[in-house]
Parts: structure tokens; sequence; C-alpha cells
């Protein structure tokens, strides 16, 4: 009795919600395919003492009581009920085959086979060749249902001498799962829920037998009768799940048409079970119907999924695991919970006032490590009733958090019962003193995960240092393009405040470029709830960020999951990411080229923030501190000097992190060791320096062309205008010809090293050329030309 009460109340749920939501919908796809039982349809039979007759013009008779007692029949499913044509059609997800059959019991067997191909024909033991399931009644036994390694009861035994209509409805609700229902003479009696095959092969066919029809009585025919496939657009899992049970239903997909083997008919997907059990998708899914979560039932997304529309009953709840993706391209009507675990993501595509609705439970996590500052914000916000107070109730002893006040220049720490709204867009400073996970939650209409459009608050720019700097977050709980954001009177680079693994330190970015925090690349791409700094570009004028769903993602990953760089070279010809480290302290510059970027300041530069106590390195651009600097592709050479502050004297490093160009080479130049080091990715250079700031020690060259001789660097004694660029060319046999400009008469000194810096030639010429001859010359030589006004270096190879 109790697997009838559930089906029957799973009827109902489905019924009422048809009538209620979506009879359109629902009904408006639905079909069905009557498919007639006739001898002359069944192509395939092996019969040995029994066969199959037609009993009127829609019945077919099977009887089995001579000799072996043994008859089947086979057909495949196609796209019509008489089997004419070559359009084989095989069951679908949300298919229900339906199938009569009306008879006694019977001492041998009588059954009918869902098959997956197989064998058809040449013995009775290939009535099952290829069987997904069967339903059969044995030795007099009661109906059951098997894959073939498992079975189950439908609990009813058919009877002697009384024959009658067993009428047995297979829903397909995924590849690898079925639900069958038993009817006896019209009336439900029993439904074998959630029952699992054993591969997801499709059901192209299927098999009707009997063996020895004797009912203990007399030998009765069976009479096949009403047989169909009907598409219901709908697809049932989870119903009569025991608390504490789990399903795993596998990758539901939408159907066809009854009658098509091409009519999409979108599947729409409803959620069953007791309080305490689990559907849960662990595979991709690729319905497109509506997802309805029952009254006591739970899904939970263990896989990246992308669904359509969502309904939360009261009482029911959906749980996206951890570091799990979900999209979904429509609306959400939460009355029951929804909850986003530890590093998980939820984009949503439907916007208006109906697109977030319900008076529900949202949660989303984020753990947090204790003696660390957190800079994030709420993904939830901009309506009444979520104040700052309510992040007090989960910090522990010693946690402190604060918002910048930018006009007055301090940092405002909040205090227990705060009733200031927790605005969407706006950036705190969580510091946590116990490890803990945070929760952000609430639970009635004024709680909902951020959505649509958004506008942060004004943003200010009076204050008499940090002007115009203001701390702000990615408000929902998906990532954020920073690209895409529009910035009104804001500048395009935005600042994290992070930590590395040992200290809090600054990261930035800029359009697609960002520097590395412990080893990972910063993306435009911004992590849910993440604070960040942005800068008022004119002070005293209106400043604001804008954004919408059209900005949001999960987890764009670029280049190896970190990095961009490799993605983007098509738009940087030159990128070189270098590091200053000492002692574990480090610091990053980047310089790269852009076909639309110009020497002096614009939109793809990103401004220094200053670390105390750490190495600096930056590029000076217009009396403009720069830690991304990015430079025109109209000029062929740079050389571009790069500015240290060290707090200590020692030994540092200089480590070239990234190194990518599309032709050309690149010369790192010490001007105060007189040491020229051609830069390769990984390379490090160490050098002694004393505490100070050193805007005339290293010099970066690069040339972006690739002519028939490498291009080498100009290599300047001073930071004044470079002479013009002299050239060398490799002859035959070791014969090198130097060509130098700007020699009027003045004697240039011409120094040769080959690749381990071994001195090959020097000497002094006072002519425009000067041919060299090396003895016994193979391989890779620097020719240093020292003339009146610069020292250039050429590197050249001698075949």
């Amino acid at each position: 009795m109790t697997m009838k009460s559930n089906t029957l109340h799973l009827r109902q749920v489905i019924l009422c919600f048809v009538f209620t939501f979506c009879i359109g919908t629902l009904f408006g796809q639905a079909s069905s395919l009557g498919i007639t039982m006739q001898d002359a349809f069944f192509p395939t039979q092996f019969n040995s003492g029994g066969d199959f007759f037609n009993q009127g013009s829609t019945e077919l008779g099977m009887w089995a009581n001579i000799g072996a007692k043994q008859t089947v029949a086979w057909r495949d499913f196609k796209t019509t009920g008489d089997n004419s044509g070559n359009s084989a059609r095989s069951l679908q997800i949300g298919d229900e085959f339906s199938i009569t059959v009306y008879c006694t019991r019977a001492s041998g067997q009588i059954g009918f086979s869902l098959n997956a191909s197989g064998t058809q024909g040449a013995s009775y033991a290939n009535n099952v060749s290829g069987s997904k399931l069967r339903i059969n009644t044995d030795n007099y036994g009661s109906w059951y249902i098997t894959n073939g390694s498992t079975a189950t009861s439908f609990n009813y035994t058919p009877s002697q001498s009384v024959p009658k209509d067993y009428t047995f409805k297979v829903k397909i609700l995924s590849p690898t799962l079925v639900t069958a229902s038993l009817y006896v003479n019209g009336g439900f009696h029993s439904a074998v829920q959630n029952f699992s095959l054993l591969n997801s092969n499709p059901i192209t066919s299927f098999s009707i037998y009997g063996s020895d029809m004797w009912d203990g009585n007399s030998y009765d025919d069976a009479y096949w009768k009403s047989c169909s496939v009907s598409s219901t657009a709908s697809v049932e899992l989870g119903y009569a799940l025991a608390s504490g049970g789990n399903l795993t239903p596998g990758s539901i997909s939408d159907g066809l048409a009854a009658n098509s083997n091409s009519t999409s008919v979108t599947n729409e997907v409803f959620i069953g079970g007791d309080s305490g059990s689990s559907v849960i998708f662990n595979t991709g899914c690729t319905y497109t119907g509506l997802t309805t979560i029952n009254t006591n039932a739970t899904l939970r997304i263990s896989s990246n999924q992308s669904l359509a529309n969502l309904i939360i009953n009261s009482g029911g709840t959906v749980l996206i695991d951890a570091n799990i993706n979900l999209t979904l391209t429509g609306n959400i009507v939460n009355n029951g919970t929804l909850t986003i675990e530890n590093g998980a993501t939820l984009v949503q595509t439907g916007t208006g006032a109906n697109a977030n609705s319900g008076a529900g439970t949202y949660s989303m996590k984020q753990a947090l490590t204790s003696g660390r500052y957190w800079y994030l914000g709420s993904p939830m916000g901009g309506e009444s009733g979520y104040s700052e107070d309510l992040l007090f109730d989960q910090l522990s002893a010693g946690d402190i958090l604060k918002k910048r006040d930018e006009p007055n220049v301090q940092w405002l720490t909040l205090a227990n019962g705060s009733t200031t709204p927790m605005r969407a867009g706006r950036g705190y400073n969580l510091y946590k003193n116990v490890t803990s996970e945070l929760n952000f939650t609430g639970t009635g209409s004024g709680f909902k995960f951020n959505n649509g459009d958004i506008t942060t608050e004004n943003l200010t720019s009076t204050g008499a240092s940090y002007t115009g700097y203001n701390l702000v977050c990615n408000p929902y709980p998906s990532y954020l393009d920073w690209n895409a954001v529009t910035k009104t009177n804001i500048g395009t680079t935005m600042w994290y405040r992070t930590n590395d693994g040992s200290n809090m330190v600054f990261g930035t970015v800029n359009n697609n470029v960002g520097t590395t925090i412990g080893g990972v690349v910063l993306t435009r791409y911004i992590p849910p709830m993440q604070a960040f700094w942005v800068l008022v570009t004119t002070p005293g004028t209106p400043a604001s960020l804008t954004m919408n769903n059209s900005m949001r993602s999960n987890f764009i990953a670029e280049g190896s999951s970190t990095a961009g760089l490799k993605s983007t070279l098509t738009e940087m010809p030159f990128f070189l990411r270098m590091n200053l480290e000492k002692d574990g302290k480090r610091d990053q510059l980047i310089i790269y080229t852009h076909e639309l970027a110009i020497n002096g300041i614009d939109e793809r530069d990103a401004s220094k923030m200053m670390l105390p106590g750490y190495p600096q390195l930056y590029t000076m651009v217009q009396e403009e501190k720069t830690v991304i600097n990015a430079l025109t592709t109209n000029k062929e050479k740079h050389a571009l000097p790069i500015v240290m502050e060290l707090p200590t004297s020692g030994n540092y490093h200089i480590e070239i992190e990234n190194l990518a160009m599309i032709s050309g080479w690149v010369w790192l130049e010490d001007m105060q060791e007189g040491i020229i080091q051609e830069l390769h990715e990984n390379d490090v250079y160490t050098f002694s320096s004393d505490a100070g700031t050193f805007a005339n020690r290293f010099v970066v060259h690069f040339h972006l062309n690739d002519p028939i001789v490498p291009p080498s660097p100009v290599i300047a004694t001073t930071l004044s205008d470079l002479s013009e660029e002299s050239t060398v060319f490799a002859g035959n046999d070791g014969e090198l010809l130097i060509s130098i400009q700007d020699v009027l008469n003045v004697e240039s000194k011409i120094v040769i090293h080959d690749a381990t810096g071994k001195l090959v030639y020097s000497g002094v010429t006072s002519s425009p050329e000067t041919n060299v001859k090396l003895k016994d010359a193979k391989g890779i030589y620097y020719v240093s030309i020292h003339s009146q006004n610069a020292v250039e270096v050429k590197k050249v190879y001698i075949n």
C-alpha cells in the first residue's frame, strides 16, 4: 500500500502542476503513437510448439501449449504504428511505453522485453537478447521487473482460470532509470519507482513471448492488446525515495515527438522524495524545460549545469555543491531554500521583477581563514531589511568589520546593531580572528541574490589624500567581467588587496592584463563577493559603476586556469611580466604592447599601489608611477627605464615570470655594472644594492620586428636620446660587416664576445664601415659598438 500511495501522490502533484502552471506547454508538446498489435507487424518470430495469430484488427493472440511450448516475436520501434517505412526511433527520456496483455497465470512464462539492439530470431533464448528491462510472470509467480541482474516484484500474481487485463506503463526517466506501473483491469495496483538499468544504450525494439502457458487447469491463450509510445514532456525523479536515500539519474535531456525522430519535445523535470533524500545531478543535463522541486525534496547540483526556470516549492531545497557552476537561463521562484556552497557560482540571465521571486531562503557561503584581512561584499543586498548588522551574527570573537570612508580618509569600524543597508556593490574589510565559513543568508521577500541591472551608490572623490579611491565589490553570486562594466568617471584599472600566502599585497588588473599574487595570475573576471579598489578619474564629478547580467559568468579559465597571456598574443606582440624579490617579499611589473596604446598615460596603463616595507618595481609615465605599462606597437625599438625602491640593502633577484613575443628580442641592461643580459622566460638576474630609490640603474630594451639579421637593443650610457642604430651583417667564413651610424671621423671602439662571454676581438675604427674576420667562428656573437653618444650591442649568428 505504501508504493500505491506514493505513486498516487506523485500523480496528484503532477496533475496539479499541469493545470496550475503550464497546461499550454505540457499538453502542447505531449504526443502519443499507437502501435498496432498484428502478426504482420512483428516481422521476426521464433515458434516452437506455439505461434501468434490476429485476434480481430487490434489484438495479437499468442499460444504455446504443444511440445516445446515456446513462442517469441520482435519488432523495432518506428515513427509509425504499423511499422511501415524505415524511420527508426528509439525510446526517449520522457517517453512512456504502455502495453496490455490479457492472460491467466502460466506454468512457464509470459512477458515482454525492451531491448537495445540484440539478436532477433534463431532461438527462444534471444527473447531477451540486448534487454534493458523485462517484465514477466514465471512459474505461477507474481509479475516482476528485472534488468537481468536485480529484480523487483509488483506484488500481484495472475489467477488460475481467471484472465485479466494487465497493463504495464514504463516511463523513461534517464538513460539508466525508469519507473514502471501495473494496472489490473484498468485500475492502478502498484509501481516500481526509480528502477536502475545496467547501461545507457538506447531502447530500439521490444519482444513479446510465452512458454508452457498451462495455468494449472488448462492451456490458455494470451492476448496482446493496446500498445503505445507517448512523449509526456515530463520527467519525475526521486518520488517514493525514502529519507536518507540518494538518486543519481544521470544526464536528463529533451525528448522527441512520439511519431518523429527529429521533432524535439521540451522536457520538464519534477523532483520529489521524503525529507532527507536527494536527487543528485552529477552529470551535465541538457533538458530545456522547467525544474520544480516539491515539498521535502532536495535537488543537489554536483556537476556544472545549465537549467532553465527553477521553482522551489515550500519545504523544497536546491543545493549547489562547492566549486560547482549553475547557469539559469530563466527565472527563480523560491519559496523553499536555495544554497550556494563555498566556491560555487550561480549565473542567471533572467531579468525583471519576476526574475527572482518568492519568500524562501537564500544562502551563499564563503570559507575564510583566520589571521587575514578579507576584502568582500554581499551577493545579496539593495533590498529593504538586509543591513550590515546581519554579518555580526556570524562573526567570532576578535573579528573586525570595517568599511572605507573616502571623504574623511578613514576606516569606519562597524558595531553590532548597525541598521545601515548592505548595499549591492559596496566593499568591506573583514579581519578574521577565527577560521570559519561566512554565510550570507536571509529569508523573505527582501532577501534574494543580486540580479539584473545594478548601479553602485555614488562614489566619492573629496578625500584629502588617496582622493577618489573607493572600495566596491562584485555584487553577484557569479564572476563579473571587469572589462564589460560600465564605468562612469571611473578608470579602467582595479586593484585587489589580498594575501600572497605570506603577506597582504596589492594586485592590479587593467583590461586583459593582471599581475600575479601568490603565483596566481589575476584576470578581468572578478570572483563573487570579491571587493576591490577603483579610482574616480575626475574628482568632484559624479562617479559610479553599472553592471548587468550580460557581464556575468561562471569561472572562465584563461590560459591554464590562472593566466590569460597565451590567448591574448594577437593583441600583444610583446608581453613581459617581471618580479623583484628579496627574502620572500615580491613585487611585480608588467610591460606590454598594444595596437591601441600610446607611450603616454592611457586607459591601458595602471597606477602603482605602493606597499611599505616591500621592494617596489615600476615605470614612470608622465610623472605617474605605473605597475602596468602599455606601449604602442608603432615603434620597433623601445628602451624603457625601470625604477626600483628598495627598503633594505642586500641581494635582490629580478625574475622573468612571463615573456611572450610574436617576433623580436629583449635585453635587460644593468647600467651600474655594465652588464647586458638577453632575457628569456624564467630567467633570473641577481644583483646587490643599497637601500633607496634607483631610477637610472636598469633599462629594458626590446625590438619588435624580425629582420633577416636578428635585431638588438641600443644600450645607452645615459638616459639621453640615443644615436641612430648601427648594423652588423654576418658573411661567409666568420666575416662580419659592421656599419656604424653617426661616425664623422670620430673613432669608435668595437668589442666582440662569444656566447660564453669570452673576448674574441677588440679594435678601433673611424670608418663608417668596418670588416672584421673571426677565425673558426660559429654560433652566437655579441658585437659592442662604443661610439661618442652611446653603446650599441648587436647579436649575430654565424653559420
